[in-house]
């Protein structure tokens, strides 16, 4: 019994995180070591242009939110 409540839990879980239609608040699911940038090289040189070609992927951590 407890068991099948917490698949349905689950389910419900699950089914909410597809039909989010705000990325922005979600941290991007493609963060590694590049974004880092340790060579001096920003993913495709800049934290904005990386957020604007995926933004399906979550919020940028690095971009400079509400700056400039």
């Amino acid at each position: 019994m407890r068991e099948q409540s917490l698949n349905n839990f689950l389910g419900v879980v699950s089914f909410e995180e597809r039909v989010i239609k705000d990325y922005k608040e979600i941290p991007c699911k493609d963060m590694d070591l590049d974004c880092f940038a340790f060579d001096g090289e920003k993913p495709f040189g800049s934290y904005e242009k990386c957020y604007n070609y995926a933004p399906e992927l979550g919020r940028c951590i690095f971009c400079e939110w509400g700056r400039g």
